[in-house]
């Protein structure tokens, strides 16, 4: 799943925001495949799901989206254009490949959500990536979530409530305290 946020409405206004946005989804449609689903997702932000795509195919479509949004002159009124960029989010469906039934599309998206988040903090026109490199390690973690929350939590590996993606330092820690007992 890949997420797209754009600063459209913060730069322009909802009025041109609205055709620069149209212009945008044009760009979306004419960079993704037939089979990916595109979904407008709120104001300024789409979604897109990659059917049937494997990690390569996915990511080289973000990357071109980025790009193509970026290098794109966006008209804004009938006398102006202007550039914009986005940032994007990345989280694979199913999350662990080898296993599918572990995690949902709605906790794929909740994880390209908040790589789209670490994206705009990082810097503009950037891609977030959640668990691509880490996604075989998942289930180790939510097994040792399940079995010491308190000690991962004393430790400052787990805060519970947080809605953020969990840092390489943070996913380190938490397995060397596993393969320590």
């Amino acid at each position: 799943m890949i997420w797209i946020g754009l600063p459209i409405n913060d730069q322009y206004g909802h009025e041109a925001g609205d055709r620069v946005l149209e212009q945008i989804a044009e760009i979306l449609r004419r960079v993704s495949r037939a089979s990916d689903l595109l979904i407008r997702w709120g104001g300024d932000e789409f979604v897109i799901v990659c059917r049937d795509a494997d990690l390569s195919i996915a990511a080289s479509l973000a990357e071109r989206i980025r790009e193509s949004i970026a290098k794109q002159l966006f008209r804004v009124s009938i006398s102006s254009v202007a550039r914009t960029s986005c940032s994007i989010g990345f989280a694979p469906y199913p999350f662990i490949a080898a296993k599918s039934e572990a995690g949902s599309w709605e906790q794929s998206l909740a994880f390209a959500d908040a790589a789209l988040y670490q994206a705009k903090r990082e810097r503009n026109n950037w891609i977030g990536w959640a668990g691509t490199e880490r996604a075989a390690q998942i289930s180790q973690l939510v097994q040792a979530v399940e079995q010491d929350a308190e000690t991962l939590i004393s430790e400052g590996c787990l805060e519970v409530r947080r809605r953020e993606l969990a840092t390489d330092d943070t996913v380190d820690r938490i397995l060397a305290l596993r393969h320590a007992e």
